[in-house]
């Protein structure tokens, strides 16, 4: 029962400016986000809560990523394989007084009394009332379990230490999946698919729903939080229970069994679990949170990253060739916002052999064999001598592969759709820039843009400024060549991956989400990084609503039909010649003349013929080498 509250607790402002990572978050303040999750709210006389809006946002994400029911003898034997010693015998009553309890609330100490003896190591402790801060809600699991010397010393709900959770529902009624007899599914592809229409896996009620935000937002904390491949957690509706398995390819949930009448299953899955070694119960081995560092290296590396004295550091390996190397420094800042997909975390780190600080990248690219890890491309991209290309330190495959993938099509799944799956993967880059958003002027903006649009083909609008003021493009990892843009095949996860941030992708792609990505899309997205950037933190006289309005045209969106879909704004605005608004800038600027010579070259887009790449650059060459700048601020 215990949910997520909103929290409107700040983290202290000095904290954030001296370099302390704040309280972990689900979503960034300032930045645009990708919509993997829709931010549009059904039509209703009363707006939702935050916290269900949250919760129904996540459910949305996840859905046909629930891969079930798998039978739960079958999910002890695959994910929890019985190296350990036996289970101890288990007495046929001994979680008869959970379900005898008076209330919810009532249950949890009578769970955490019975299970105690099957989970030695292991502590367990009711986090019903005891809310963990992320981002802007609290989340409380109804029991958390930590392993020895973990629980936290004043708060004890802490998705950083915790190793597992369990949720509880009173009725077995607020199930949010529903289980089906699998010999009536029929065995061929097509004709389960065709069964599967009318049935789904995923209870469809909006109670079932917001069941399944509430699970997936405690799942997204727990992998977010913690440097993790996966993890496991219990629910437990009445006499019923499952278990589930959270990855970043989805989750894998287990058909659901009576507890008082097969205790052995319960007993057994916390027995195996507590027994697991750290990396089999979802830990990630090639990050040590707690490395062995002589002192003036510390203090080396707190100086280099600009770092607070005693802030925590942590040992990153990454692979080089045959070997790992180790680079150095704090907690990423926020964990991921979405729980499907590769879960990119990026800081500047240290490296000790080197002596200098650079970037790296923690992600879980697709595995797909038409898309290369990130660091082939980079070495490709060095080899043509591309400009502008963040110099590559080293990079590599984890080992660790997602599995959800591997089980859509077993017997008893329910799934309709292929999954995608994904590789843990490490890269390192030899540069640390600035956020784009942090230009001294807009020259210095155009010139980062120019830089990356004379060498490259964006993808994500991923553009950061080095330090003398000149522009790269990162995150390669899902780059394509024209070529393979030609041919790639129509993936509808991959689809959904490759598109970029919403608020720079073109009107076209937003309007369709089945249109193949092209060359004419990542031109656009530029036109539009430098219209909102402009908007966003260049000095104007605009009133806040002329202000507001013009930025919500890179937000619209509206979920219909199980798609979000955008882009309306912009295609009019650019259509009817009216992109480029009188900005009113405190300090004129050539820019302006760039956005209006810009927005004039893609309105044949949604008319007539589209324009290609030279083309494109003859407004940004024009106000680069003609017009008079001067050096604004923002």
């Amino acid at each position: 029962m215990a949910s997520v509250e909103q929290n409107t607790t700040e983290a202290p402002a000095e904290d954030q400016r001296r370099g302390t990572p704040p309280p972990p978050r689900l979503l960034p303040e300032e930045t645009p986000v990708a919509k993997r999750m829709s931010n549009s709210t059904p039509f209703s006389s009363e707006p939702p809560s935050k916290e269900d809006e949250l919760k129904r946002l996540l459910a949305l994400e996840t859905a046909g990523r629930y891969v079930g029911p798998m039978p739960a003898e079958a999910f002890l034997n695959k994910f929890l394989p019985q190296e350990q010693p036996p289970c101890p015998v288990v007495a046929p009553d001994v979680f008869n007084n959970v379900t005898e309890a008076s209330s919810e609330i009532s249950m949890y100490p009578q769970f955490i009394q019975s299970i105690g003896q099957f989970a030695p190591g292991m502590e367990c402790v009711d986090t019903h009332n005891h809310a963990c801060e992320v981002g802007d809600f609290a989340l409380k699991p109804d029991v958390s379990i930590y392993a020895p010397g973990s629980r936290p010393a004043r708060v004890t709900t802490d998705f950083s230490t915790m190793e597992s959770w369990v949720e509880f529902k009173v009725n077995a009624n607020d199930d949010p999946f529903v289980d089906y007899d699998v010999d009536k599914v029929p065995k061929d592809r097509n004709e389960r698919n065709t069964f599967l229409e009318e049935f789904s896996f995923e209870n469809d009620t909006v109670g079932a729903q917001q069941i399944r935000g509430q699970l997936t937002a405690y799942g997204l904390a727990h992998l977010g939080s913690q440097f993790r491949n996966f993890a496991f957690s219990v629910l437990i509706m009445g006499k019923q229970a499952r278990f589930m398995r959270w990855e970043r390819a989805g989750v894998v949930v287990s058909r659901r069994f009576n507890y008082i009448e097969n205790p052995s299953l319960l007993a057994d899955f916390f027995w195996r679990f507590s027994h697991l070694s750290p990396d089999h119960r979802g830990i990630d081995r090639f990050v040590d949170p707690e490395p062995s560092l002589a002192p003036e290296e510390k203090e080396r590396i707190l100086e280099a990253l600009h770092l607070n004295e005693g802030t925590p550091l942590f040992e990153f390996k990454v692979p080089n060739g045959e070997e790992t190397r180790s680079f150095f420094g704090p907690r990423p800042p926020c964990p991921p916002f979405s729980l499907i997909g590769r879960s990119t975390r990026a800081l500047p780190v240290y490296d000790l052999l080197e002596k200098q600080f650079v970037y790296l990248k923690d992600t879980w690219r697709i595995n797909v064999n038409d898309i290369k890890p990130e660091g082939e491309v980079y070495e490709a991209l060095h080899k043509a001598n591309v400009p502008h290309i963040a110099p590559l330190v080293c990079a590599g495959d984890l080992e660790y592969e997602t599995v959800t993938q591997e089980l859509v099509w077993a017997d008893w799944s329910c799934v309709r759709e292929e999954i995608t799956g994904h590789i843990h993967y490490r890269i390192v880059l030899g540069v640390v820039g600035r956020s784009l958003s942090t230009f001294e002027s807009t020259k210095e903006l155009t010139q980062a843009v120019l830089d990356v649009l004379r060498g490259m083909l964006p993808h994500s609008g991923n553009i950061i400024l080095t330090g003398d003021g000149r522009g790269l493009l990162i995150d390669w990892d899902l780059s394509k060549s024209l070529e393979d843009l030609k041919r790639r095949r129509r993936d509808r996860t991959l689809m959904t991956s490759i598109k970029g941030t919403w608020q720079f992708m073109s009107a076209a792609l937003l309007q369709d989400p089945e249109k193949r990505h092209e060359l004419q899309d990542d031109l656009e997205s530029f036109m539009h990084v430098l219209a909102w950037s402009v908007v966003r933190y260049v000095e104007n006289k605009l009133t806040a609503d002329d202000r507001r309005n013009y930025l919500a045209m890179f937000e619209e969106n509206i979920y219909t039909n199980g798609k979000t879909l955008g882009g309306g704004q912009k295609a009019s605005h650019l259509g009817l010649q009216k992109y480029v608004i009188d900005f009113k800038l405190e300090h004129p600027s050539p820019l302006v003349c760039l956005l209006e010579s810009l927005s004039d070259v893609f309105v044949a887009r949604y008319g007539l013929v589209m324009t290609t790449q030279p083309l494109v650059m003859i407004p940004f060459m024009v106000v680069m080498t003609v017009q008079p700048w001067t050096m604004d601020a923002k």
